[in-house]
């Protein structure tokens, strides 16, 4: 996974498993729900981490102005209190970005389909660190396995970030789970595909990725190739297997997806 990951151009951090009650609180998270150490070598690595956000922000900030784009990622150990009993410690990735949230997702879609993954799912998540409408779970069968999402505002400034930055975390040991050897065989298709490009103001992507799957039994595939604001330019894959469709068929399957808009 690391291997893949830097050829994705991404690099890797080691943060010690201990962090300040500042960058906690710096991300608005509940400081209850963190382990403290009884005889901390110092103030700032008084908590174990339960989230590896507090860290790669102040990576990112470290980082600013020595590069154009940052993209970092650690795989690390988390700890979350059990109260009674020993903490569970949950390996879990982390990846953090100063572009785009649609190329942070396309690493999270990589290494999914690099680790033969492909019953995952992207929904609609309530993350308290990250921008209500820009923000996903991320689930296979149903289990979540991770999160993505936009880091708010305010906890940027709170580590003297000026870029927008975009998080995800996730569970490496449910990956390691749902992964296979090899891929699953598919039948390949022998007809044409034809390739049509709609711009259109959206909100929710995914949520209109799958009424659009859900509108034509021809949509093959889609694939943003641009945005500007709240426009994104949608790149649609028709195709048939039972014969090679014409371009007019192709535009009446776009228009009944345009119809559910």
């Amino acid at each position: 996974m690391k291997t893949h990951l830097k050829h994705l151009g991404l690099n890797e951090v080691i943060n010690l498993s201990m962090i300040s009650e500042k960058e906690i609180k710096n991300v608005e998270l509940n400081l209850n729900n963190f382990l403290k150490l009884k005889n901390p070598i110092s103030k700032d690595l008084e908590y174990l981490r339960i989230d590896l956000l507090p860290s790669l922000l102040s990576n990112v900030k470290s980082n600013q102005g020595k590069t154009n784009n940052i993209k970092l990622f650690e795989i690390a150990n988390i700890f979350i209190d059990k109260k009674t009993e020993l903490p569970e410690e949950k390996l879990v990735l982390g990846i953090i970005f100063d572009s785009l949230f649609f190329d942070l997702k396309g690493i999270i879609e990589s290494i999914l389909n690099n680790l033969n993954i492909t019953t995952f799912k992207f929904s609609k998540s309530m993350i308290n660190y990250f921008v209500n409408n820009k923000q996903g779970e991320i689930s296979i069968h149903k289990n979540r396995i991770g999160y993505i999402g936009a880091v708010k505002s305010d906890i940027l400034q709170n580590f003297e970030i000026s870029k927008q930055v975009y998080f995800a975390q996730l569970d490496v040991l449910e990956l390691i789970n749902n992964s296979k050897i090899l891929p699953e065989y598919k039948k390949p298709n022998i007809y044409s595909v034809i390739k049509l490009d709609l711009t259109l103001p959206i909100s929710n992507y995914e949520e209109f990725k799958n009424k659009s799957f859900g509108t034509s039994n021809l949509l093959i595939g889609m694939n943003i190739i641009d945005k500007y604001m709240d426009n994104l330019t949608i790149r649609f894959l028709f195709s048939s297997t039972e014969k090679n469709l014409t371009e007019k068929e192709a535009l009446l399957e776009l228009g009944k997806i345009k119809k559910e808009i």
